[in-house]
């Protein structure tokens, strides 16, 4: 059963209207390789100025960075 506590997305480009379809992440069509290009390609997918206005301007700096036990999927800096 689909999730209805969210409005279903319409993208609207000039005057044109898609609705878009959700694809779940459990049919294993997307990896996390590819959110993680997703979001370093395409800063703007995450809302950071709204989350915190101190993150405005942050760009991605590297993907699957680490140090000892830790690991980054995706380093963002801002300054």
């Amino acid at each position: 059963m689909e999730n209805e506590q969210h409005a279903t997305p319409v993208l609207i480009h000039d005057r044109y209207t898609i609705v878009l379809q959700r694809v779940p992440f459990k049919e294993r069509v997307f990896y996390e390789d590819w959110l993680q290009a997703l979001l370093f390609e395409n800063r703007t997918v995450l809302p950071f100025t709204e989350l915190e206005p101190a993150f405005a301007g942050s760009i991605p700096l590297v993907r699957e960075s680490g140090t000892g036990d830790i690991t980054l999927s995706i380093l963002l800096v801002s300054n």
